[in-house]
């Protein structure tokens, strides 16, 4: 028990200390590189020269048209229609993402961060698992870590423009709020 104990103690921390390292709004986007659902690498380089958001969720195939990762990624659909490149990052695996993608009819390329290494510099990561097991959605998911929701978006020469990552009123990591669309498109200037 004082092992598992130790584990819930560490994965704490780690949500905790990889929200605090996210990136603001003035500093220049982090380095990646990743795999799409085309199974082709995409890496921060590819997206200097536009304006480009990286929309950050828990998990595939969760929430849906009024709530969660499912409204966060078609909620951007116009943006990418308005010429804003958008890539969305999430943990699942690339054969999810492919599907996910298609159901959803999605006009931008979603990645793999399955190792969480982006989603550690850009918005953070949370004990999704434990998330749920606490609101009572699931049981002995504990320790299953994803990305925490969240929305970066950078200028032309890779500078972070705007920051948003789903916080409840006490600061912790909340995988349930709705994105400041409002504020995006501002920074985006649309």
């Amino acid at each position: 028990m004082l092992r598992g104990s130790l584990f819930a103690t560490a994965r704490r921390a780690f949500s905790v200390s990889a929200a605090a390292r996210a990136v603001k709004v003035g500093d220049v986007a982090p380095h990646f590189q990743l795999v799409n659902t085309q199974f082709k690498t995409v890496k921060l380089e590819d997206f200097l020269g536009k304006k480009t958001v990286f929309a950050f969720y828990p998990a595939a195939f969760s929430g849906s048209e009024k709530s969660g990762c499912e409204l966060q990624l078609c909620s951007l659909k116009p943006i990418a229609e308005k010429g804003i490149t958008v890539l969305g990052v999430s943990s699942d695996f690339v054969f999810a993402q492919k599907a996910w993608k298609a159901k959803l009819e999605l006009p931008f390329e979603l990645v793999s961060d399955h190792k969480l290494d982006m989603s550690m510099k850009y918005v953070g990561a949370i004990d999704l698992g434990t998330f749920l097991d606490k609101a009572g959605v699931s049981q002995h998911l504990g320790s299953y870590m994803a990305s925490a929701r969240g929305v970066v978006a950078i200028d032309e020469r890779g500078k972070v423009i705007f920051t948003w990552v789903g916080k409840d009123e006490n600061g912790a990591l909340h995988p349930g709020k709705p994105v400041d669309m409002a504020g995006l498109k501002k920074a985006l200037g649309i």
